[in-house]
Parts: C-alpha cells; sequence; structure tokens
C-alpha cells in the first residue's frame, strides 16, 4: 500500500465518499475534510502528499484554500488538483492562477483520476529529489569556499 495521504475536501457529502472510496480503491490513504476550515486545520497538523479540492464551497472557497497554501512556506510546495463542478471558459485558468497544479473537471473517470493524481504525485517526488540535490551542491560549495579561506587564512 502507498504511503501517500491525500488530503480530500469537499462539502457535498456524496461527492466526499465517491472520491475516499476511489482513492482508497487505489492504494492511497485518504483524509477527508467537509471544509475549507477543516482542510486548512489538517493541513496544520498532518502535512499530507496532495490535496484533491472542490473549489465551490461556503466560507472558504477552494480558491481561498489554494492561495493560502501556495503562500505558506511550509505548504507550498504541496500539490493541489482542483476537482470541480466549474467547466466554462477561463474556469481552468482561474484554478490554476490560485495555486492549484492541476485541474479536472466533474464528471471524471477513475482512469482520469488516478492519471491526474500519479502525476502530481510523480512531479512532487522529483521536486523533492531537486531541492535535496540543490542543497547538497549548496553544502558542497560552502565546505568550498571555508577550505579556501582556511587555507589562505
Amino acid at each position: 500500500m502507498s504511503s501517500e495521504r491525500i488530503l480530500v475536501v469537499d462539502d457535498h457529502r456524496d461527492s466526499l465518499e465517491l472520491l475516499k472510496i476511489q482513492l482508497t480503491f487505489l492504494g492511497w490513504e485518504v483524509v477527508p475534510a467537509n471544509s475549507g476550515r477543516e482542510a486548512l486545520e489538517i493541513v496544520r497538523m498532518d502535512r499530507p502528499n496532495l490535496v484533491v479540492l472542490d473549489m465551490l464551497m461556503p466560507e472558504i472557497d477552494g480558491f481561498q484554500v489554494a492561495r493560502l497554501l501556495k503562500s505558506d512556506p511550509d505548504w507550498r510546495r504541496i500539490p493541489i488538483l482542483a476537482a470541480t463542478a466549474l467547466a466554462m471558459p477561463g474556469d481552468r485558468e482561474r484554478c490554476l492562477a490560485a495555486g492549484c497544479d492541476d485541474y479536472l473537471s466533474k464528471p471524471f473517470t477513475h482512469r482520469e483520476l488516478k492519471e491526474h493524481l500519479t502525476r502530481l504525485l510523480a512531479r512532487s517526488k522529483l521536486s523533492a529529489v531537486s531541492d535535496q540535490q540543490a542543497g547538497l551542491s549548496n553544502e558542497e560549495q560552502e565546505k568550498t569556499t571555508l577550505s579556501s579561506q582556511l587555507a589562505e587564512s
């Protein structure tokens, strides 16, 4: 079973339950949230590997959740899939502009959902490895600089 935790946020109980069943079947651990506020609390307590986000919710909508997550340095790397009924021209662009990393309009197939999530998780892992390598390169550069400075002293 996969170790990835996916936060699923939807204010419609049936949609939330269907997504939970689909993702559990695919082998992911699912953390459900019924609202944007609950989603933000969950992210603060236990950072998920990915967020599947309904954009149309009362109080704090998906656009606000995406903006808040992407504006925080601790959370900005969490990939967000907008899973939404918004399917008019320009809606995809609005979701991406708010900070979502990908967009899927409802209704979607089981296969489409799996493809989008697999791609986002793979991209996230690749980004983490790149960041790690960049950190190592910076550390090596600092060591070289310090060694040069010590040799000159």
